[in-house]
Order: structure tokens, then C-alpha cells, then sequence
């Protein structure tokens, strides 16, 4: 990401998105499957629910949680009170961790926010360990969120780049 990433205030994060970030932390977990191993890397941790739900479900786990916010990592330090668990203000596109330090590297809800994402996933990949997991969830901004739809539809109405741009995905 950069350092111009707009999040800065957590506890308005948690009312409007980090209700969606806990309620999917244990299906995608259940998702990733059984621990890799105990080394953990979080990548765009945000307020903390996976981090919550992985410290619950793993009692082996030692997790290295990151985001680009330092707002975000705060207010994670701060509601997260466990020793496993160390937090980050990290750029997913240029994380700060040895290439295989990890078993795991996850991501919930973030890789749609980073404009260069592809760098975010080469970085997980980096960070595990050869034959360990790296596992993420994104938003279907193409046809699951109505709200989404609705905003760029309008968009698209009114300016003809935004047409174009409405299509753009994480596939792209």
C-alpha cells in the first residue's frame, strides 16, 4: 500500500467493516484449514479479529500481526492482550520479515485495498516457509456487494472512466 492509505480512525473501522472481519475470521479459518505450524503472519491485520480468532483456535500459534495503519495496529495492541502476538505497522507490499520465516501467512479483507497486490502476494509467499500456506479472502466487489454495485453503477452513468474502471478486479 502507501503511506497515504486513508484509514485512521479504528474505532469508526469497527462499527462500519470490522463487524465483517469478525464475523467471517472463523469460516475462513475453518476455510485455510488446520495450522501450518505455529508461525503466523497476519498481513493486514486491521483492528485484529483474525488475530483474536487465531490466538482462540491455535494455543500453539506465535503471531506477527501487520498493517499499514498505525491506527489499525494500536487499537489492535491495545484490545489484544496476549504474549503470542506481536503487532506491526508494515506495508503489506514490502514486508519486514525474513524470506521463510513463517508457516502461514494469511490475509482477510485487505488484498482489495492494496493497489498493488500482486507485490502484497509475492510478499506472503516470501515470508512462508517452502511447503507452508498462504491463504486469503477478499470482497466480491463484482457482483456480491449491493452497495458497491449501486455507488459504481452510478459512477458509470455519469463518467464514462468510471465504466471502464467499475470492471477492474483482482483478476485483472
Amino acid at each position: 500500500m502507501s503511506s497515504n492509505f486513508p484509514a485512521t480512525n479504528a474505532g469508526g473501522y469497527e462499527m462500519l467493516m470490522g463487524r465483517w472481519s469478525r464475523q467471517l475470521a472463523e469460516p475462513f479459518l475453518d476455510f485455510a484449514g488446520p495450522a501450518a505450524g505455529p508461525r503466523v503472519i497476519d498481513v493486514g491485520c486491521g483492528t485484529g479479529s483474525l488475530t483474536r480468532v487465531l490466538l482462540a483456535r491455535r494455543p500453539q500459534a506465535q503471531i506477527v500481526a501487520v498493517d499499514v495503519s498505525a491506527p489499525f495496529v494500536a487499537h489492535a495492541q491495545a484490545t489484544i492482550v496476549d504474549p503470542r502476538a506481536t503487532f506491526r505497522v508494515c506495508d503489506a507490499t514490502a514486508l519486514d520479515s525474513e524470506s521463510g520465516s513463517f508457516d502461514e501467512a494469511i490475509s482477510l479483507l485487505v488484498l482489495n485495498f492494496v493497489p498493488e497486490y500482486r507485490n502484497a502476494i509475492s510478499e506472503m509467499v516470501r515470508v512462508t516457509r517452502p511447503g507452508g500456506r498462504v491463504s486469503a479472502a477478499v470482497w466480491d466487489l463484482e457482483g456480491g456487494q449491493m452497495l458497491s454495485r449501486i455507488v459504481w453503477d452510478t459512477a458509470a452513468a455519469l463518467d464514462q472512466e468510471a465504466s471502464t474502471l467499475r470492471g477492474k478486479s483482482l483478476s485483472a
